[in-house]
């Protein structure tokens, strides 16, 4: 009987399958290579778009050169066997391109060969695989080759891919491979290349390099020293995020642009050193800043201080500038800043205390989410939109006041505001964004004024509110609002002039 059980919940599972695929256009395959969905490119070639783990791990895949339908497969697609529990997988050589993350986080993949056929390789294509030690390349390939293991392009100028696997001697001794050198005549390491290598603490980086791309050094925990070149022009966003190990870093006069959270989530990192003569960036007190001073762009992690003052002069706070600072419980904003970009106070749990000067002017999107220790916020009246999911999760916040002044309040602004016990919508407000006070299980009733034009599907949804009233000044639901707007059915009442 069980047996039976087994056999059916399968043929529905496939089923399943088949029939989603069915509607977004793509075809399955059960077989040698179980799960693998297929998407068509509309001219007789197609790509592996998604594994679907049906029946539990394989410890080795193989993509066949043709689809089901007879479409000859020329590309595995973005992110289509992320996160997947796989010791080996074989390419065709009808591949021409992999695109981005497509192998991002299977930890269990210890080998790979590219084949010939390869023309083009996205950015973090083996992100975090931290058991995969050898990437092979068919010597036959154009366009890639393999260096001891590590994947460059053709002519050496690129570094695509570090092999950041341990190998088992290395694990069970405990002795990483602790340095590496990156070898003379690469210009650009490719966005991810290093992700995730848990084995290096020191990388060199020859005089030739240009660009350090995205997420390069991502989660190298062990990193604890790296030299920047002169030569280097570009860091990208999260080029260092997470090195947890690495204490100091120097930029040379060179760089030009430094992308966001470049140096976050670097909880060891107690300076950021800017060399004197760089024409875009400078530090203070070790963090960093726009060049004119205007710009905060990221403090560092590794300071233990509770309290710190954004210094006069800076008009706008970066995105991510504090994002997962956790040591901090008061930072003061001088009234010269008109801006706080996305995600700046993001994560910032111990945050008890900030104060937003009347010059802000724009909160950013999921600005202070995340700030579970923040009881109160005062928005000034200057500030005409609140971003999307600004405080979402801010579950110690009991009350706030939105001015006059404010016109949008974003998808999500209050998400998970439990602890809020009242909140005032103003005259000025024409729109409110999907979820906007969700989980806000703890008011009682909210009063929206008949200026608001717009909200979009479950903005009160309240998951386990018991007793909610909405008091609407319109005497009918206006046209702008979706049907869907009081999705939990609370009481509401129409035509409300103040009196109850």
């Amino acid at each position: 009987m069980k047996k039976t059980v087994v056999l059916k919940v399968f043929i529905l599972a496939v089923a399943m399958v088949i029939s989603m695929a069915a509607m977004t256009g793509c075809e399955s395959i059960f077989g040698a290579s179980e799960g693998l969905v297929f998407t068509s490119n509309g001219d007789g070639t197609c790509y592996v778009s998604q594994r679907v783990n049906y029946r539990g791990r394989d410890k080795k895949i193989v993509i066949p050169s043709v689809s089901p339908n007879g479409d000859r497969v020329v590309g595995i697609g973005e992110k289509a066997f992320i996160n997947y529990d796989m010791r080996e997988v074989i390419i065709p050589n009808t591949v021409t391109y992999i695109d981005d993350f497509a192998f991002g986080y299977c930890t269990k993949l210890k080998s790979i060969t590219i084949p010939d056929s390869v023309t083009s390789i996205g950015e973090c294509v083996f992100s975090d695989c931290y058991r995969l030690t050898e990437i092979n390349v068919d010597v036959n390939n154009e366009n890639y080759k393999s260096i001891d293991g590590n994947l460059y392009t053709k002519d050496g100028k690129t570094l695509v891919s570090y092999a950041v696997g341990e190998t088992l001697i290395q694990s069970a001794f405990r002795k990483p491979n602790a340095e590496y050198t990156i070898p003379d005549g690469v210009t650009t390491i490719y966005g991810g290349a290093f992700e995730g290598c848990r084995t290096l603490t020191l990388v060199n980086i020859p005089e030739s390099v240009i660009t350090i791309c995205d997420r390069v050094f991502w989660d190298c925990t062990r990193l604890k020293s790296i030299n920047i070149p002169d030569s280097v022009t570009i860091i990208g966003s999260g080029a260092f995020k997470d090195c947890t190990s690495l204490e100091s870093i120097t930029i040379p006069d060179s760089v030009t642009s430094i992308g966001e959270m470049a140096f976050g989530g670097c909880t060891s990192l107690t300076e950021i050193t800017v060399n004197e003569n760089n024409e875009n960036y400078k530090s203070i007190d070790g963090n960093l800043y726009s060049k004119d001073g205007k710009t905060f762009i990221q403090y560092v992690f590794g300071k233990d201080a509770a309290e710190f003052t954004i210094p006069d002069g800076v008009t706008s706070i970066g995105d991510k500038a504090f994002w997962g600072c956790i040591s901090l419980t008061s930072v003061t904003i001088p009234d010269s800043v008109t801006s706080i970009g996305d995600l700046a106070f993001c994560g910032c749990h111990s945050l008890t205390s900030v104060t937003i000067p009347d010059g802000v002017t724009s909160i950013g999107g999921w600005a202070f989410a995340g700030c579970t220790s923040l009881a109160s916020i005062t928005i000034p009246d200057g500030v005409t939109s609140i971003g999307d999911r600004a405080f979402s999760g801010c579950t110690s916040l009991t009350s706030i006041n939105i001015p006059d002044s404010v016109t949008s309040i974003g998808s999500g602004a209050f998400d998970g505001c439990t602890s809020l016990t009242s909140i005032n919508i103003p005259d000025s407000v024409t729109r409110i964004g999907v979820w906007a006070f969700y989980d806000c299980k703890n008011i009682t009733f909210i009063v929206i004024p008949d200026s608001v034009t717009h909200i979009d599907s479950w903005a009160f949804a309240f998951v386990s509110c018991t007793s909610f009233t909405i008091y609407c000044e319109a005497e009918s639901k206006p046209e702008g609002w979706s049907k869907d707007w009081n999705s939990s059915n609370f009481p509401v009442v129409w035509g409300y002039t103040g009196e109850e």
